[in-house]
Parts: structure tokens; sequence; C-alpha cells
């Protein structure tokens, strides 16, 4: 690589929104990534911004409309707001400054669920106290901005369509995001957006004109502060026009609003200060600019601004009121898609709509520039919903989607409803501002103040196509990672491989990536094959990185995985946290492929190819009710919570199609799963989820969860993220909360106390077969305890097995490794001389695997990753963070949505039929008519460790 070559800094622009370092609105936090997909998901499909532009023709600076979705959906705070409230704080604590905030309607239908309110709670009266609390000033209302928003925007839309001065339609101009948008992607219909600014944009320069003057208030000590749902509305803050009260009054630098502070900005102010929001006691605005209609209140929903306006248009049209259905505009209220209606004016019939995302509006866009859509007023709203679904809101950590928003909005509707006042223009205190102040709507001064231009962005996204961007992709490459399959186009993504740390998707480094379409298939990217320059490109950080304050100095930090765990130090000693993986551990093992079948020829010989072989399995052969299978292998426990529904529902039906067993798992039982289970194994948990005398008769058998292989010793736990209202309800937990559970059994500190829960649950669930599951650490000694309580099967989950998440140090220290556990467990019974199944699990995959584990003693083999991987599962190793991108372990709707359950669930049955017609051939290889027969004489080993630490001989 001769020269320097002009690359892109954003990396994985596949898979995620790359961010502008200096973005006003949002910024990426990239330590906390874990390449999810949410953010460029939402920015693609609702947005309609990403991937509509090239970073090599962009000058490689990314196209934003500030909305704030992207980090709305992060589900890691990887992407958030830029933060001002501590500047806000700082204005606070200056004697000099006097700090005016002004809180748009969506904060007070929202605020609430930041302190496990209700959704769409209705908390003004705290808001404001809250505020006071914090050290404001003044707190004012921006509803009554809104109020001055429409009968702006109102009379120019009277105007055009009385004396047809500007084009129609007109479309609302509330919308930051939505304005941005048209002035990047449709700039010749500019002048179609309302120039009547934002509430914000008018209550700026009121407060710092009549405002200030009206209160004795020397402007240049005003700071002001509006509290808003929007990120977009940093942004709005910062355009240039926004400046009108230093035109006015001649104060040069003076902007019209100072700082802009979201709603979960004003949460974690809260919180960081230790205030008890919700035994705040209610405080009211302040009187003079304080006083809003319910107009200005539904400029939060989406639609709210166009019924708004139009009830003071239908007045200034007809001079009368508008009639009572125009307060219930229900044509054009909802959540989707584009609605619309026609109203009634005098004699003309004004013909409105309301678009729903900045998606459905390019498609509007599209048909008024056709002719296909005629119009008079549009709204469209960025976020879903409108303001209440804003980037700056309370996340939905509890998956309601459209029911949280619709609570929101009902929220400020109702308030419109129960106001006396709900038409702008009888809003007296606005009558006064008019009067001792702007004249008139669309007045001169009105004009200058609260109305704007617009630019033509479009040059943005063709702005920097230079040639060394262009000469820089002609020798460009595309790799795929040989772990997970990831494809990196160095072209598409603008970087060369180098400046990669590792593979986005599975993490591992990127010296796994092989290069497509190379004459050698083995050409892969290693340190070595790099020049200084690219290895220093991989490894350090760029300049909008590295934002923790107990970062390495970047232009020294090296990796090196020859040092043992010297990242995994650098990261705990950054952090503070313990280091948290997905499934099982990657250091090296006893491994099942050393471990060979011996094929019969003479003596014994085999059996012939189509030979009957009975691979019948019954577990808890002397239980009352033994559990009889076709197989030998079934579906391990996995929790609901840890996995989807769906893909719990299709490992159910697949598990059942093959006539074998499903687990339950430790989250109690999920109905749809076990009503599609051939057979049903319900964990009995020392949080004795769904342990009810029915659940125990309906199960087919019942196994005592001691613990699992991954993390022996230690108790389950599932992040409130994940706890979803149906997940709360079987555990019986709140909606949103970690879940715990125990390490052990509270009752069971003696081998009797373990023998007295299995014949409790015996007797309770009327002679099913009663389990025990173990870890592999002191087999011996635990199998003792085992023994004594006289279980019908007990389980072993070996080194080697896999969870969503647990502690990477611990699970890569601890278990013994399957093959051994096998032997151990297997030699202890024989020599016990009990007469008791046993079932193994961890880290067997393929049918060979299963077939050399029943050949050494397992009567059963439980799969848990294998049935997952056959299901959907690509091995991301991100289960922990709920954002598996093929809807495995997450409780997202929208990722949940890419798991089809039927299909799945005969890919599941299609894996286990073939897992059991290989059994099948394995036995008769072998010379055995019942695959149960098979035994250690049928195998033999090439590794000298198993066969000295097994009873398998060495080949």
């Amino acid at each position: 690589m001769k020269g320097k070559v002009h690359m892109s800094k954003h990396q994985f622009t596949d898979i995620r929104v790359p961010i502008k370092p200096g973005n006003p609105s949002i910024q990426r936090h990239e330590e906390k990534c874990i390449k999810c997909g949410q953010c460029k998901q939402v920015c693609t499909n609702d947005i309609a911004v990403a991937g509509t532009y090239d970073l090599r023709k962009t000058g490689d600076i990314p196209i934003c409309i500030h909305c704030g979705q992207c980090a709305n959906v992060c589900p890691v705070e990887s992407i958030t707001e830029v933060y001002e409230y501590d500047q806000v704080r700082e204005a606070v604590k200056a004697e000099e400054k006097i700090v005016i905030f002004s809180t748009s309607p969506s904060v007070r239908a929202a605020l609430g669920e930041e302190f496990g309110l209700e959704e769409g709670s209705f908390v003004q009266d705290q808001m404001v106290a809250l505020i006071r609390r914090l050290g404001a000033d003044y707190v004012l209302d921006t509803n009554f901005a809104a109020d001055l928003t429409i009968m702006e925007e109102a009379s120019e839309l009277v105007e055009r369509v009385s004396k047809a001065n500007k084009p129609l339609p007109q479309f609302t101009s509330c919308c930051p995001a939505w304005v941005k948008f048209v002035e990047t992607y449709y700039p010749d219909m500019r002048e179609h957006i309302s120039t009547a600014k934002s509430p914000i944009g008018m209550q700026g320069p009121t407060i710092k004109t009549y405002f200030a003057k009206k209160m004795g208030i020397d402007p240049e000590k005003i700071v002001n502060v509006a509290v808003t749902p929007c990120t977009a509305k940093k942004f709005e803050i910062r355009r240039e026009e926004m400046n009108a009260a230093s035109k006015y009054l001649g104060i040069e630098g003076m902007r019209d609003m100072d700082y802009v502070i979201t709603t979960r900005e004003l949460a974690k102010w809260a919180r960081e200060e230790e205030i008890d929001f919700v035994s705040l006691e209610g405080s009211d605005y302040d009187d003079f600019m304080g006083e809003a209609s319910g107009a200005g209140v539904i400029f939060g929903n989406t639609g709210g601004v166009m019924e708004a306006a139009v009830r003071t248009a239908y007045h200034f049209i007809t001079k009368e009121e508008a009639p009572e259905e125009l307060y219930d505009l229900q044509p054009v209220r909802g959540l989707q898609g584009i609605k619309e209606a026609s109203v009634r004016i005098g004699d003309l019939d004004v013909k409105v709509a309301v678009v729903y995302g900045t998606a459905n509006a390019k498609k509007l866009m599209e048909k008024i520039k056709t002719g296909e859509a005629d119009y008079h007023f549009v709204e469209v709203m960025t976020c879903p919903g409108g303001c209440i679904g804003g980037g700056g809101q309370p996340k939905d950590t509890k998956w309601l989607g459209d029911t949280l928003r619709e609570k929101r909005i009902k929220s400020l509707y109702d308030r419109d409803k129960s106001m006396e006042l709900r038409l702008s223009h009888r809003n007296e205190e606005i009558v006064k501002l008019y009067e001792d102040f702007y004249g008139e709507p669309l007045s001169k001064l009105a004009e200058e103040m609260l109305h704007t231009g617009y630019f033509d962005r479009s040059g943005d996204l063709d702005a920097g196509s230079g040639e060394g961007m262009k000469g820089s992709v002609k020798s460009m490459s595309k790799f795929k990672c040989s772990i997970c399959g990831y494809i990196y186009d160095e072209e598409k993504e603008g970087a060369l491989i180098t400046e990669l740390k590792e593979c986005p998707i599975c993490k591992n480094p990127i010296n796994v990536f092989e290069k497509l379409g190379a004459q050698n298939s083995d050409v892969v990217i290693s340190e070595s094959s790099m020049t200084e320059e690219a290895v220093r490109a991989q490894d350090v950080e760029s300049e909008e990185e590295n934002e923790n304050p107990l970062a390495y100095p970047k232009e020294f930090v090296r990796k090196d995985s020859n040092n043992r765990f010297m990242s995994e130090i650098h990261q705990m000693a950054m952090t503070g946290e313990t280091i948290i993986e997905a499934m099982g551990t990657r250091m090296p093992m006893p491994n099942w492929d050393d471990i060979l079948i011996l094929g019969a020829q003479l003596n014994p010989p085999p059996l012939d190819e189509h030979a009957p072989v009975d691979i019948t399995t019954v577990i808890g052969k002397h239980a009352k009710k033994p559990m009889v299978l076709e197989g030998p292998v079934y579906i391990s426990h996995m929790s609901f919570g840890a996995l989807s529904k769906e893909v719990k529902e299709a490992l159910a039906k697949g598990s059942a199609m093959a006539k074998t067993a499903m687990c339950s798992g430790e989250g109690g039982i999920l109905p749809e799963e076990r009503d599609a289970a051939y057979k049903y194994i319900f964990e009995y948990v020392p949080n004795h989820y769904s342990v009810t005398p029915e659940n125990l008769k309906n199960a087919d058998a019942i196994e005592i969860k001691i613990g699992q292989g991954t993390k022996p010793g230690m108790g389950g736990h599932l992040p409130g993220g994940k706890v979803t209202p149906e997940i709360a309800k079987i555990r019986n937990k709140p909606i949103g909360q970690d879940v715990i559970s125990p390490s052990k059994f509270e009752d069971i500190n003696t081998k009797e106390d373990l023998r007295d829960i299995v014949e409790q649950l015996r007797f309770a669930s009327e002679g099913r077969p009663i389990g025990i599951k173990i870890a592999a650490g002191r087999i011996e000694k635990d199998l003792e305890f085992c023994v004594f309580a006289k279980p019908d099967f007990i389980t072993i989950d070996g080194r080697g097995g896999a969870t969503g998440a647990s502690p990477k140090i611990v699970r890569d220290a601890t278990s013994v490794p399957t093959i051994y556990a096998l032997y151990r467990a297997r030699k202890y019974l024989d020599e016990a001389g009990a007469d008791i199944d046993l079932v193994i699990t961890g880290g067997l995959r393929i049918s060979s695997d299963f077939a050399k584990a029943i050949a050494m003693g397992a009567d059963a083999v439980a799969v848990a990753s294998a049935g997952l991987i056959a299901a959907a599962c690509q091995q991301y190793r991100i289960c922990g963070s709920g954002n598996c991108p093929v809807g495995v372990a997450t409780q997202d709707p929208e990722l949940r949505k890419r798991l089809k359950v039927d299909s799945s669930a005969k890919r599941v049955a299609n894996f286990l039929n073939c897992s059991f017609k290989d059994l099948k051939t394995f036995a008769r290889i072998t010379g055995h008519e019942n695959l149960h027969d098979m035994n250690v004489s049928d195998l033999c080993t090439i590794d000298r460790e198993i066969s000295e630490f097994t009873n398998i001989p060495h080949a």
C-alpha cells in the first residue's frame, strides 16, 4: 500500500448507521456497540435515509436528519443524544444567569415512565416541580408557543388557499427532521413547507424580546432551555437563521434558544441529583406566557398540528368557531401509513392528510410530484406517533410497541378534552402578545421573528466524490469471515479490511477473514501481511471513540493475541465489569472427533444395510409412567426469556415431528411450547416457576436443576430488557426488572433433603420420571447424593456446553470436559449398582457424537446448541445482548419476526430425523440390532490422554 489512501473513517456501515463527529443531536459510544443492526434497520425502513447515499460521494459525511430514532432503538446506549444537561446545570449555578425552561407537550406524557409510573401518565405538575428543584428561574409552557405557531401557520394556510400566493399543499414545519429531509431529498418542494417556525423556534425569540421586556430582565442574561422529546431540536436551534432575537436586539452572537435537553436527559439529571420524582408535590407554570390551549397540547401527536391549525383556520375563514367534529378528527388519527380527510370550511372542501414517518412521506412526495395526490394541507412527523415517539423519549423497555405510543397519545388527547380553552385564537395571552408586540399574524415583525426560510441541501448527497476515494476503490476486494460467514465488501464500506479490529458479527480477529475470489482459497488476512500503517489502523481507535476516561492512550494501544489475557485485562480495567460472553468456551478441550467408531467386519460382522435397528429410548424405565422416545436425542433445557417464544415453539414442534422430547428450561412453562411438544420435561428450579400440581402432572418427566456446565454453582440472570409482560407473568416477576435465580435450593442441604424432594415430586406427578441435573465437577461425590435420592435419571452437563450469557473467566475455568465426565459417571453408577438412566449434555453436536456417547454408556443425549443451529442460530455469540439478528435469543418484536416458526420447526425435525437415521447406521456397522447395545468395544481413540483417562483403547 503506497502513499496515503483516502479511506472512510466509518466502519460497519452495512449493519449500522454512520454518525459524523460533531453531530449536534446524536453521538456514538463505540465501546458499547454490539453491531445488532437495529439502528440501520430503523433508519432504512422507517426514516428512509440509510441506504440513500454513498459516503464516497458525500465526502465521507453521513446524511442525518437528526430524528434520533437510532438512539431510541439502541439497546445498549451505544447511540445516545448529545447530552447538554451538564451545561444547563452549570448555567443554573451561575448567579448572573436567568435560566428559563420551556417544556414541550409530549414530555409530560412520558416522563413518568422513567420513574416507574404507568405508561402515558400525565405528570405536568410534577415535571414543573422537578425543573424548579433543579434550579430553574422560570418554567414556561411551550404549548403557549404552539398556540402562536398555530396562529401563524393557519393564517399562512388561509392565504395560500384564498390568494394562491404559494403552492399547495402546505406542509407543516414543526418537525425539524422532516424539514431537513425535504431540504436534502426534495429541495424543489421547499416552498410547500410552511414558513412558520416550530413552537420552540417561536418561544426562544419571544422570551428574549417580549418576555424579557415585560419582566424587566436583561436579555443577555437569559439562558433559554427547551425540554423536548426530540433530538432534532438540538439541530434546529443551531440552524443559522435561529437568531431572530439577536437581529432584533442588535446583540451579536445571541441564539434564540440556547440548549435543548430531552425527556431522557431530564430524567437522567434528576436521578443524578437523587430527586424522588414520584413524591414531588406538583407546581404550576409561571403566570406570564404560561397559558395554553388544548390545541397546543395535541401538538405532541402526529395529526395534532393539523387538527389544531384547522380549528383556527376554520375561524379565520368563516369568522365562526369550528364545529364539534373538528375537535375529534378521527380519520387522520392513528399510527401507521397515510391518513386522509376532507374538512368542509365554508364553501371549501379542504383536503388534509397526515403522514406517519418520512418513509411514508417519501411515497406521498412522489405522488404529489406526479399529480397523483391533491391536498391543501399535509402534516408530516418523522417519529412514530409524532413527538410522543421522539428520539429523546423514554425507551420502550417492555416491548409494548404501538401500545406504548397509544397510551401517550391518549394522554394528550384526554388533556385537550378536559380543557375549557381548546382554541389557539381564544388564548387571551396570545391575543395580548399580538396587541402588545407582534401586531397581527403575518405582520412584518411576525415574519421577521416567527418565520423562516429553507435551504437546498441536496448538494450534501454528492459533495465529495474526489479522486482520492475513487482511486482507492479500484483495488478493493470482498472478504468472508470463516467463522460466521459475514461478508466484508471494501468497495461498499469505502475502507480496507485492515481497518477492522474484529469481525463485527462474531467478534473474532480479522485474521479469520478469507479473501473471496482468490485463487488460493486459503488466503487469509494476517498481521504479518499488513503494513505497519495498516496494523496501527486496525488497533488505534478513532477520535470520536475512546470516550472512557480510563481508556489507555490511543497512540500506544496495541493488541497481541500471543500475550495471555492482555485484552481481557484491559477491558476489565477500563470498565470495572466482569466480561460476559455467550455460548461455550473456546479453550482447548478433548475432542469427540478424536474418538473413532470401529466398523465391524468378520468378528463380529455388521448387520445388513437395511436390517431393522431399534433406537427406542426409555427415560425412567422403573417409573410408574416411563417416558418413551423414538430416539435417544432430545432438546435440552433453554428458558423462555433467554430464547424467544418463536424459537421455543419451533424447537417443540420440531422435536414432536421426530417424536422425541422438549425441555422447558429454568424459566417456567410456556403453554404454547408444552402444547406443541411430543414429550415434555419440566425443569424444577429454586424459584419454583410454574410449579403447580396440574403442571407437574401434565409434564412427561421432571428434572431438578442443581447446576449447569457453563456456570456451575451460579444461578441464572435474565436482564430486565428481556422480561416482557408474558415472561413476567410466567415467572411472577415485575415487567422490565432483572430476574435473578438462586444458586442453590434453600431446602436441599443433605442427601436426605434431595431424596425428599425427589419423592415429593414423584408423588405429586403421579409417577412421572424424576431426574437430577448437575454440572460436571466433583462427579463422584455429587453422584453419591444423587444415587441416594433414587431418581429415575441423572443428567451430567459437561464442559463444552453453551449458555446465553455467563462470566467468561468463570466459564473458561470450570467444569470437567464432557468426555471425561461421561466416563466417570458411567463408571460410578456401574460400580454402585445403580440402575439409573444416564443423560449426557454439553457440546455434543452431530450423530457421530451421539453414537460415541451412547457407546460410552449414556442412555440419552440432550442437545441445546445443535437444536438452535438447526432452527435458525448462526452463532453470532451475542445472545446476552438481546439483539440476536435471527430472532433466537431476543425479545425484540422486530427481530423475533425474522424467525418463521414452521420452517424452523421443520429444520429441527429434519436434523433430528437425520441424526436418528445415522444412529441406526452406526448400530448396523458395529453389528447391533439395538442402538443401546453399543459399547466401548466399538470405539477407539487417536488421543493419548483420552485413552489414559477413559476406558477407550488407543487405536
